[in-house]
């Protein structure tokens, strides 16, 4: 995840890119765009019913990162059709989509982000060994505890198990 990764949906439909573009995985066409607004987006994933979450640090007018006590976090349920035609599919078009809901979390937890495979919970990792572990339909924060070592990697398995890659080695939390 993070600048210049790709996250591909689970149903393999679409692809999400840096720039926060999504994209048709068969033609690589571009279907919308997303913004954080005010936010430059750092991490981000699929949920898995097809939405997206991402995660992101304030930005100042022409880009710059802005010192803040905060990062944002975004959520954008799954678009039910393309802006359509007509005038209004004309003016849609280009404009990028803002998240549904967005809070603020702590400017610790910068990232990486983990999305649970049921979609139900969100794991992000902090400075040092903070991980933050948050419920996906609220975006609210459920816990917050350190692990072993410093978190570089994190990841949901198929049976929800979050597994941490540390400079320590792999560790996993039920």
């Amino acid at each position: 995840q993070g600048e210049g990764a790709l996250q591909v949906s689970p149903l393999g439909q679409r692809a999400l890119v840096s720039g926060m573009s999504v994209r048709e995985v068969e033609t690589g066409r571009q279907v919308e765009r997303l913004r954080l607004p005010g936010c430059q987006a750092d991490f981000w994933g699929f949920t898995p019913e097809g939405g997206v979450l991402a995660l992101g640090k304030p930005m100042v007018a022409g880009g710059n990162p802005r010192s803040s006590d905060w990062v944002a976090l975004g959520r954008w349920l799954p678009q039910a059709a393309p802006a359509g035609t007509g005038l209004l599919g004309w003016l849609l078009k280009d404009r990028p989509r803002e998240p549904g809901q967005m809070v603020r979390l702590d400017r610790r937890f910068r990232g990486p982000l983990a999305i649970s495979p049921c979609g139900n919970a969100f794991a992000v990792a902090g400075e040092g060994k903070s991980l933050l572990l948050g419920e996906v339909a609220a975006l609210r924060e459920l816990a917050t505890f350190q692990a072993s070592s410093m978190i570089e990697q994190l990841a949901f398995t198929s049976e929800g198990l979050l597994l941490t890659r540390t400079e320590a080695g792999l560790a996993a939390y039920p």
